[in-house]
């Protein structure tokens, strides 16, 4: 399978994962979905372990691969696209890494305990339309901070702004001053080639999920809909009070076709947060685990969905 046809799979992932994006205050579930490592070629791999934790803060995932003879692939992690309207909703509301924006998930990998030194791809659509193209050709960045990017699409020429903001990639508001927006949405990808030994080879991986804080957690924890995606338990809905929080995280929890076979070993946790000590909250955490009710703990495991957890935050002080 070609590289163009593989990173295709990766989008098709992770668009039938996605909800529209575009809040990062949420009135259901998770908008931004993100999950593991993806290969680009065929692989004679097993997945013999793979160690999946899962907080508000950060997710954690370990994956012990086992081969039996000498291979190399490129291995790549495809963030989820966020929008560019600027405002709170800035990159799914995440905070903006002074370090490199365009790293707006913070990822990091190790490979047996020494870090990669992995490439970022960046892309920018329109729905799914790749409209990286128009933006070179017009000498835009394609990804924009919200305290620059109206300055930098007011200087374009008129053609080429004229042709962007006719495809709708980009719109004028306002009139004294006009005020320009970006419309699309910005996808890094980091990718590395990879070789894998006989025998194991350890990577790790880590970054910031984009987790939603829900608009309405009474109305969410009484939702037959909610209730079903998140396994609610009895009587949530009727502990909750005004003070209650939801925050949802979301996981594609399906592994790329190019490992041999399906995960030996599958381990996941759910971590609460540490905030609650100094919120005066409660924690709970709630998700309908892969397998037999919260069972979490599985042998020769292929998901074939995403994950989904409420961490809800129920008030225990006045």
């Amino acid at each position: 399978m070609s590289r163009k046809l593989a990173f295709g799979w990766v989008r098709g992932v992770l668009a039938s994962a996605l909800m529209p994006v575009g809040l990062a205050v949420s009135a259901s579930a998770s908008e931004h979905a993100a999950g593991g490592l993806v290969a680009y070629e065929p692989l004679s791999v097993t997945l013999a372990r793979y160690d999946l934790h899962i907080s508000p803060a950060l997710i954690r995932a370990t994956y012990v691969l086992q081969s039996a003879r000498p291979q190399q692939a490129t291995l790549a992690f495809p963030m989820p696209p966020v929008p560019l309207q600027g405002g709170p909703d800035f990159l799914g509301g995440a905070e903006i890494n002074e370090g490199d924006p365009r790293n707006y998930m913070h990822f990091t990998a190790t490979v047996n305990g020494r870090a990669v030194q992995s490439r970022l791809v960046e892309s920018a659509y329109l729905g799914e339309v790749d409209v990286g193209g128009m933006l070179d050709a017009a000498g835009l960045p394609l990804i924009l901070l919200p305290d620059e990017a109206s300055a930098l699409i007011a200087a374009l020429p008129a053609e080429q702004y004229y042709a962007l903001e006719e495809a709708r990639i980009v719109a004028r508001g306002g009139d004294d001053p006009p005020h320009f927006t970006p419309l699309w949405s910005f996808q890094g990808t980091f990718e590395w080639q990879q070789t894998f030994p006989p025998g194991e080879t350890l990577i790790e991986i880590g970054y910031r999920p984009l987790a939603d804080v829900v608009e309405n957690p009474n109305e969410f924890l009484q939702s037959s809909t909610m209730a079903s995606r998140y396994c609610l338990g009895e009587g949530m809905g009727q502990a909750a009070d005004d003070r209650s929080e939801v925050v949802t995280v979301a996981y594609l929890l399906a592994i790329t076709p190019f490992w041999n076979g399906p995960i030996r070993e599958f381990n996941l946790t759910v971590e609460r947060s540490n905030e609650e000590d100094l919120r005066g909250q409660a924690v709970l955490a709630t998700y309908c685990a892969p397998g037999q009710g919260q069972e979490a703990r599985m042998r020769d495991f292929i998901p074939t969905r995403r994950l989904d957890v409420a961490f809800i935050y129920m008030m225990t002080r006045p």
